[in-house]
């Protein structure tokens, strides 16, 4: 599977945090000199793990003096770091309370004379109660001179400002498409395969700038014998929408684009509808931005014209950030847009009507239960 033959095994496979490896490179130069606490906050699958692992193989490669990181082809650095004193990592769901900090807290110290160097990686850190991180300050005190712990977290705001204080602070950001991609082609380069560019932007787009979900997309696609099926289904909700502000405007059939954007999650098709607007406001205005749909959205903005800043107003409302909660609403949502945006439609006003009786029924029931 790529995504466990393809995790980084150096900082320079590390794909697109290349601010946080050099923090971390200066702090391997100089361990004594640098804080014990650090945080790796951020999204899912962008590297905060594979970071800390690496940082952890950095204090202790044997090769560190010279290359100050980890060289990848040492003992240490090939080694699984199951087999290592050096670094351990724990699930805060599992020691996210008091009592278990504290029966940690002599493992803590005892293992620290192990070894020369030690890393505890304190995963999901957000998930720990605040009594259970009250008690991590006395550690974060008195820890050995060899002790670093990491916090990894995708809730920054879940971790107490007094550990924070403490602390040093790398942000992982989800990577562009463009980085997405070369991460891939390295994969694939490595793999001798080859894969249509296309595909890559499929893989990458649906990604959403996640370095493990592209891997894993990537995995599922060499697996699969009916590529085609695959690519539909993985095919961006943003280019859905966009076919869709298009038919509206040519006053095509918009019964199977409704229909497909609907097959898509909706937190997928939230979080495109906003982005295709602010890409239509961009293309309107003539703003620099950049989109593997660039001619999509020119047409649109030629479509839409000054509508094009009404349509952004009108998402604003509450109403269209309700209507995201279920797919009777979100059909009702996207059919009540064509109404009010295109000057003659070939749909009938019985599907509209029916679609938004429903929707204000569920709403109501939904409202009565406290939903």
């Amino acid at each position: 599977m790529f995504n466990q033959v393809y995790r980084p095994n150096t900082f320079e496979e590390v794909a697109g945090q290349d601010l946080n490896i050099e923090v971390l490179k200066s702090i391997i130069r100089t361990p004594m000199s640098a804080p014990r606490c650090l945080i790796f906050e951020g999204d899912y699958g962008c590297g905060k793990s594979s970071c800390s692992r690496l940082f952890a193989k950095g204090l202790n490669c044997k090769n560190s003096a010279v290359t100050k990181r980890p060289c990848g082809v040492c003992s240490i650095c090939t080694d699984p770091l199951v087999r290592t004193p050096f670094y351990q990592e724990f699930d805060s769901c599992d020691v996210g309370n008091k009592e278990a900090i504290l029966s940690l807290k002599d493992d803590f110290f005892a293992a620290s004379s192990a070894c020369e160097w030690r890393t505890i990686n304190l995963d999901e850190a957000h998930m720990m109660s605040r009594p259970a991180q009250s008690t991590l300050l006395k550690v974060l005190e008195d820890m050995p001179q060899n002790l670093f712990i990491i916090f990894c977290t995708t809730d920054i705001n879940s971790v107490l400002d007094t550990i924070r204080s403490r602390s040093i602070e790398l942000s992982f950001k989800r990577l562009s498409i463009e980085q997405i991609k070369q991460n891939l082609q390295r994969i694939i380069s490595a793999e001798n395969i080859y894969i249509e560019d296309n595909v890559l932007d499929y893989i990458a787009i649906s990604s959403r700038g996640h370095v493990r979900d592209s891997v894993k997309l990537l995995d599922v696609y060499q697996m699969l014998e009916d590529k085609s099926s695959f690519l539909s289904r993985i095919q961006s909700s943003e280019y859905l929408i966009i076919e869709f502000f298009k038919a509206i405007k040519e006053h095509s059939d918009l019964n199977e684009k409704i229909a497909q954007i609907c097959y898509k999650p909706l937190d997928s098709v939230r979080y495109d509808f906003y982005v295709v607007l602010r890409n239509m406001v961009y293309a309107f205005s003539n703003a620099n931005f950049t989109s593997m749909y660039m001619q999509d959205y020119k047409k649109l903005a030629e479509y839409y014209g000054q509508d094009t800043l009404k349509l952004f107003a009108f998402s604003l409302s509450d109403w269209v950030s309700n209507s995201f909660c279920n797919d009777i609403t979100v059909q009702a949502f996207f059919w009540t847009l064509a109404k009010r945006f295109q000057s003659k439609t070939n749909q009938t006003d019985n599907s509209v009507s029916s679609l938004l009786s429903r929707a204000l029924k569920t709403n109501t029931v939904q409202e009565a239960k406290g939903l």
